[in-house]
């Protein structure tokens, strides 16, 4: 659902506390859209840009989508989520821990 919901190969989320996280603008932009049982997707209303992922699974944690983040930020991947379902034409960090939906 992410890759076809970004339109690439995968989608690099990077994951916060939910205290951790302030919108400072734009809050009257954010949709949620109830994507499937128990998560939501954040979306821009005016450009359309897919932001931000929760769901009942990851409860207390906000990911937002690392493409959609300006400079660095203080941690590194972690983990390939939703494995099983990699596509086998995007090359993948296997040294990153496997994970299956």
């Amino acid at each position: 659902m992410c890759r076809k919901t970004h339109g690439a190969g995968y989608v690099t989320w990077v994951g916060f506390d939910t205290t951790q996280v302030n919108l400072t603008r734009g809050e009257d932009q954010l949709c949620w859209f109830d994507s499937s049982e128990g998560a939501q997707r954040g979306f821009c209303r005016k450009c359309g840009s897919s932001l931000f992922f929760r769901s009942e699974r990851w409860a207390g944690e906000l990911h937002i989508a690392l493409g959609c983040v300006d400079g660095a930020i203080d941690r590194t991947p972690q983990a390939n989520v939703f494995f099983d379902k990699h596509v086998d034409w995007m090359p993948i960090d296997k040294s990153l821990k496997q994970v299956d939906g």
